[in-house]
C-alpha cells in the first residue's frame, strides 16, 4: 500500500496543529483483558446501538479517555526478521465526543534491558471521534530492524492524546465481510464491501477491523484507505486488506469482528 505510507506522513504532520490536547490514560490493564461485555459486535445495527445506548448512560461534563485494553505481540517470520503488531483499545467515559486521533499518538518499544529498541506512530485510530462511553482501537505493526532477537523484545510504552469534539461521524455499513488467510505471510486477511452512508463524498476513506476469538479477546487488526480512499455518497466498494499484517492468525479462532468505516480527517 504505496499511498498509505503518504497519508501517514501527511497526517502526522497535520496532527501536529491541533486543537488543546490532554493525555489519555495509558496504565497497563493486566494483560490482554477480554472486550467490554456486549461490546463486540459484527453487524453495524448491533454496533450502532451499543453505542446509542452507552452515550445515554454517560456522564455530563467533557471528553475522558483511558486504555481498557492492550494487545502487543511480537513473532519471529520464517526467514528470522521480526515483527510486531499492536492494537490499543480505549473508552470515552466523558459527556462529549472525544477526537483520539489529536495531538501525540506515538509508542516506544523496549528492549528487555530497558534501551530503546523501536519507536513510531499510531497512524490510524477507529472510530476517529468516540461517542460518550463508546470504545475505540488504534492499530499499528511492523518490523524491527534486522538483527533484532525475538527474546530480546520487552515492554510497550504507548504516548496517546485526545481532544474535545463537538459531533461525530455518521459510520458506515459493511456486508459480506470475511476474514482469510494472507497467503504471503499467513496472517489475517479481511475483505468485504463497504458504504458510505454518509451525504457528503469521501477524498479519504479508510476502513479499519479489530478480531477477536471466543473469549472476546483482540487478535489483531488491519487497515485499508487504498480501496475505498473515494467514496462517493451513497456509493458502495470492495475492500481486501492485511496491512499492517498480523500475527498468523486461524480465521476459523475468529469468532467476532469490529468494522469501522470513514472519511479520515487529518484536523
Amino acid at each position: 500500500m504505496k499511498r498509505l505510507g503518504l497519508i501517514l506522513a501527511l497526517g502526522l504532520t497535520l496532527s501536529a496543529c491541533a486543537a488543546t490536547t490532554n493525555p489519555v490514560d495509558t496504565a497497563p490493564p493486566t494483560g490482554n483483558a477480554p472486550a467490554a461485555s456486549g461490546a463486540v459486535a459484527n453487524s453495524p445495527a448491533a454496533g450502532s446501538s451499543a453505542a446509542a445506548k452507552a452515550s445515554a448512560q454517560a456522564p455530563s461534563g467533557g471528553s475522558k479517555v483511558g486504555t481498557t485494553n492492550t494487545f502487543f505481540k511480537s513473532w519471529a517470520d520464517d526467514i528470522g526478521y521480526v515483527h510486531y503488531m499492536i492494537v490499543i483499545e480505549v473508552k470515552n467515559t466523558g459527556g462529549k465526543p472525544a477526537d483520539i486521533h489529536s495531538g501525540d499518538q506515538s509508542y516506544t518499544i523496549l528492549a528487555t534491558d530497558g534501551t530503546v529498541l523501536q519507536t513510531g506512530n499510531f497512524g490510524y485510530s477507529f472510530p476517529q471521534v468516540l461517542a460518550p462511553g463508546q470504545l475505540g482501537y488504534y492499530i499499528e505493526g511492523g518490523q524491527f530492524d534486522q538483527g533484532t532477537k525475538l527474546a530480546n523484545v520487552g515492554k510497550l510504552q504507548p504516548s496517546l492524546s485526545y481532544s474535545d469534539k463537538d459531533t461525530t461521524p455518521t459510520p458506515w455499513e459493511f456486508s459480506s465481510v470475511k476474514v482469510a488467510t494472507d497467503s504471503l505471510f499467513g496472517g489475517a486477511e479481511v475483505s468485504g464491501i463497504v458504504k458510505n452512508t454518509d451525504t457528503t463524498d469521501a477524498t479519504m476513506g479508510t476502513v479499519g477491523v479489530v478480531l477477536f476469538d471466543a473469549s472476546g479477546n483482540i487478535m489483531g487488526g488491519v487497515v485499508d484507505n487504498t480501496d475505498v480512499m473515494d467514496l462517493r455518497a451513497g456509493q458502495s466498494k470492495g475492500f481486501k486488506t492485511s496491512y499492517p499484517q498480523t500475527p498468523k492468525i486461524d480465521p476459523a479462532a475468529v469468532k467476532s469482528f469490529k468494522t469501522f468505516g470513514l472519511d479520515y480527517s487529518f484536523f
